[in-house]
C-alpha cells in the first residue's frame, strides 16, 4: 500500500467514526450540546468572575528591610493565601498573564518607613496587580492587605520607643509639607500631641488598647475621608484586554468538557469495536494496525477541533460578548488541545482492557481530572492542595491555552509550557496507548 492509499484508508476510518458519532444521539448530545449548556450555565453563575476563595499571590519586596520582611511573613500566614516570591515586578506581572498567580503585591523602597507617614496624614501605600476581570479576587486581596496594614500600624502602639521615633519623623514630615491646608495641619498636629501623651502614659496593655482606640476614633472623625492604609490594585493586561464577563471564564470550561466528551466517545468506541470483533475484521483488509489506530486518532482530532470551534463561534455571539484578542494564539490553542486529548483518548483505549472498564473507569478518571483541572469551578476557588494537584490534569493546561487566545493575549513564550505539555501528551499518549492496546478481549 502506497502513501496515498494509506492516507485514504485512514481518512475513511476517521469519517466512518464521525458518522457513527453523529448518528448516536446521546453521544452527539454529550459531545457537542452538553458543553454549550455548561458554558452558558457557569457563565451566569460566575457572572462576576467568581465569588472569592483561595488566592495565589506573587510578592516583590523592593524595600528589603526588616519591616517589609515581616509584612511578607504575615502574608504567608494568611489562611487561603498562597504566596510566591519574585525578584522584580515585571516577573510577577508576567506570572499573572500566564496564570501562575492570581495577583501580585509590590512593596516599594521605603515601605517600612511608611508606617510613620500615617501620623502626618499620608498613610501606608500598598500597590498590587490583579488579573483582568478578577473582581472577586481583587476584593478579597484588598481586604487582606488592608487588615495586615492596620495590623502593622497597631504594632506601633505596642512599642513606646518605636512609636516615639515615628512621631518625631511624622512631625518632621508635617513641617516639610507645603500643600497641606492650615486646618488639616492643625488637626494632625493635635492628633500627634494626643498620641504623644498616650505613649508617655502607656503603663499597662489594657490602658494602651483603650487609649489607642480613642485616639483612632478622634483621628477618623477629624480627618474625614483620610485612610491610614490605601490599597491600589492595577489590572495586568495587554492593550486593555481582559475578560469582560463570566462567559469569558465559563466558555473555556465548556471547551474542556467538550474535549472530554470527544475523548470518551472515541475511547469507548474502540473498546466496543474490540469486544464486537470489528477491529479484527478490519485487520483482514489491506490495512496495518497502525493505519487503523491512526484513523481513529484522526477522527478524534477532527471531533475535538470541531467541538472547540462550535463553542468559540457561539461565544462570539452578541448575548455572550466573548472576545478573541489573539486569533493566531486561539487557532494554535485549538489545534494543540486537539492533539493533546487525542493522546488522552489513546491512553484510555490502551489502559481499558474491556468495554466495561472503558465506560466506567474512563468516565470516572476523566471527570475527576476535569474537576481538579478547573473544568467546573475556577481554580482560585479550590483549596490550595487541589490547585497544586491540578498540574497533572490536562484540563488545566487546555483551559489556560484557550484563555490565552481569548483574553490573556498569549504570545509564543507564554504558550511554550502548556503547548509543550499538550504535544507531549498527544505524541506520548498515542505511542503508549497504541503499544498497550489489545486487539481482542
Amino acid at each position: 500500500m502506497n502513501l496515498t492509499q494509506a492516507i485514504g484508508a485512514i481518512l475513511s476510518i476517521a469519517l466512518k467514526d464521525l458518522r457513527l458519532l453523529v448518528r448516536d444521539k446521546a453521544a452527539a448530545f454529550f459531545t457537542f450540546i452538553f458543553p454549550m449548556l455548561l458554558a452558558v450555565f457557569f457563565g451566569f453563575v460566575f457572572g462576576g468572575g467568581g465569588d472569592g476563595g483561595n488566592l495565589t499571590l506573587g510578592i516583590v519586596d523592593e524595600d528589603r528591610t526588616q519591616g517589609s520582611g515581616q509584612f511578607v511573613q504575615d502574608l504567608e500566614k494568611v489562611a487561603g493565601l498562597g504566596v510566591r516570591r519574585f525578584e522584580a515586578a515585571d516577573q510577577a506581572q508576567q506570572a499573572i498573564r500566564r496564570g501562575e498567580v492570581d495577583a501580585a503585591v509590590v512593596l516599594p523602597r521605603g515601605f517600612a518607613d511608611s508606617t510613620s507617614s500615617v501620623f502626618s496624614g499620608q498613610g501606608m501605600e500598598i500597590k498590587g496587580y490583579i488579573a483582568p476581570g478578577a473582581g472577586a479576587q481583587a476584593g478579597l486581596l484588598t481586604g487582606k492587605l488592608t487588615e495586615l496594614g492596620f495590623r502593622r500600624l497597631m504594632d506601633s502602639f505596642t512599642s513606646p520607643r518605636l512609636l516615639q521615633t515615628q512621631l518625631d519623623r511624622a512631625r518632621q514630615q508635617l513641617g516639610q509639607q507645603q500643600d497641606i491646608t492650615p486646618q488639616r495641619r492643625g488637626v494632625i498636629s493635635s492628633f500627634l500631641d494626643s498620641v504623644q501623651a498616650f505613649s508617655e502614659d502607656m503603663d499597662e496593655r489594657d490602658r494602651a488598647e483603650e487609649a489607642s482606640t480613642d485616639s483612632g476614633e478622634k483621628a477618623t472623625s477629624a480627618l474625614g475621608d483620610w485612610t491610614p492604609v490605601r490599597v491600589t490594585l492595577e489590572e495586568v493586561s495587554r492593550q486593555g484586554a481582559g475578560p469582560r464577563s463570566g462567559f469569558e471564564v465559563s466558555f473555556p470550561q465548556g471547551v474542556v468538557w467538550g474535549l472530554m466528551g470527544c475523548t470518551l466517545a472515541f475511547g469507548i468506541s474502540l473498546a466496543e469495536e474490540r469486544s464486537r470483533g470489528t477491529l479484527l475484521r478490519l485487520t483482514t483488509a489491506p490495512l496495518t494496525r497502525g493505519h487503523i489506530l491512526l484513523g481513529k486518532a484522526v477522527g478524534c482530532f477532527v471531533s475535538c477541533t470541531l467541538v472547540q470551534a462550535i463553542l468559540i463561534v457561539m461565544a462570539l455571539l452578541p448575548p455572550f460578548r466573548v472576545q478573541v484578542t489573539s486569533p493566531v494564539a486561539m487557532v494554535a490553542a485549538v489545534l494543540l488541545c486537539s492533539v493533546g486529548f487525542t493522546g488522552v483518548m489513546m491512553l484510555l483505549a490502551g489502559f481499558a482492557k474491556t468495554e466495561t472498564a472503558a465506560q466506567g473507569v474512563g468516565r470516572a478518571v476523566m471527570i475527576v481530572l476535569a474537576l481538579v483541572g478547573g473544568g467546573s469551578v475556577p481554580l482560585f476557588i479550590l483549596p490550595k492542595i487541589v490547585q497544586t494537584l491540578s498540574g497533572v490534569s490536562p484540563f488545566r493546561w487546555a483551559t489556560l491555552l484557550i484563555e490565552g487566545g481569548l483574553w490573556r493575549q498569549f504570545e509564543l513564550a507564554d504558550m511554550l509550557l502548556p503547548g509543550g505539555i499538550m504535544i507531549g501528551l498527544g505524541v506520548g499518549g498515542f505511542a503508549l496507548g497504541a503499544a498497550m492496546f489489545r486487539w481482542q478481549e
